[in-house]
């Protein structure tokens, strides 16, 4: 899936400069004065964390396909052996597809990119339509694979390589989710180092107080830092285990929509661990909070 030409955004966003647009080439754009190139080895992955509990199912109609409340761009570069992530607010504001409750389309509009997921039938269309709103907000960057989770599956993926350790921000004290119809609250306490584990880890990951207008910012502050340690943790275990990455495509299966498949994720696998990652690879797109 992806472009493979530049988009007409793009050249929209040339249209004041025509000289400029005349010497820009396919996959080619201007910043700062610089031109740059998409590298052709460059393969880029989608991970979308959904607002859904249990396994992955179509939605009851296709206006209500769920919301991308995790979103991560996944750049993974073979020849410069490294992976960088950027983590994208689901409240960027961004031209979306919308569809009508038929499910026909409804042309785009400006909203929130999470939205993006809930116009389709939550599974192919569902992904299919948050990876278009992702590729044009990044000027028609190619999407190459995507991976959609809802969200309580991610307790099985970190028991799977052995829990995570954080360290508790303040604003996860408060944490206070539903579990299985049931209000689960783990108690933490600021600053405090713990090994998130089942239920904890979803709670770390998924938690935010809606009344606060910067929530999301901070929750995908947190997701973040659980990112950071959940990597080299799952490094270290694929080190110890060459069959975990089958282990753990199977284990997420039932609560994923993804257009990779097992053997392609195995290959990516096995690239990624020998790839470097660290803190400077993990990004953040920067902007403004407004409610």
């Amino acid at each position: 899936a992806g472009q493979e030409a530049a988009p007409e955004s793009m050249h929209q966003l040339f249209a004041a400069h025509p000289e400029e647009e005349e010497i820009l080439q396919a996959g080619e754009l201007r910043y700062k004065g610089k031109t740059y190139a998409y590298k052709s080895d460059i393969v880029t992955l989608l991970f979308m964390g959904i607002d859904k509990t249990g396994e992955a199912e179509a939605s009851e109609d296709l206006y209500n396909g769920g919301q991308a409340d995790a979103l991560f761009l996944i750049a993974l570069d073979p020849e410069g052996k490294t992976v960088s992530i950027i983590g994208i607010s689901r409240d960027t504001m961004t031209e979306i597809a919308v569809s009508d409750r038929n499910g026909l389309y409804a042309g785009t509009r400006t909203g929130q990119i999470a939205l993006a997921h809930a116009y389709g039938d939550g599974l192919k269309k569902s992904c299919e339509n948050t990876a278009d709103a992702v590729s044009r907000l990044f000027y028609g960057l190619p999407i190459h694979g995507y991976f959609a989770l809802n969200m309580e599956a991610v307790a099985l993926l970190n028991d799977a390589v052995g829990g995570v350790e954080v360290i508790i921000p303040e604003d996860a004290c408060g944490a206070d989710v539903e579990i299985d119809d049931r209000r689960y609250r783990p108690g933490w306490k600021a600053g405090e180092r713990v090994r998130l584990m089942g239920k904890d880890a979803y709670t770390f990951i998924r938690y935010r107080d809606t009344g606060q207008a910067q929530s999301a910012a901070a929750r995908l502050e947190r997701q973040k830092d659980y990112l950071r340690a959940f990597i080299p943790q799952a490094v270290n275990a694929v080190k110890k285990d060459v069959i975990l990455p089958f282990t753990l495509y199977r284990t997420a299966a039932p609560y994923m929509v993804t257009d990779i498949t097992l053997r392609e994720a195995a290959r990516l696998a096995e690239t990624a661990v020998s790839c470097d990652f660290s803190e400077e690879n993990l990004y953040s797109l920067q902007g403004e909070v407004k409610e």
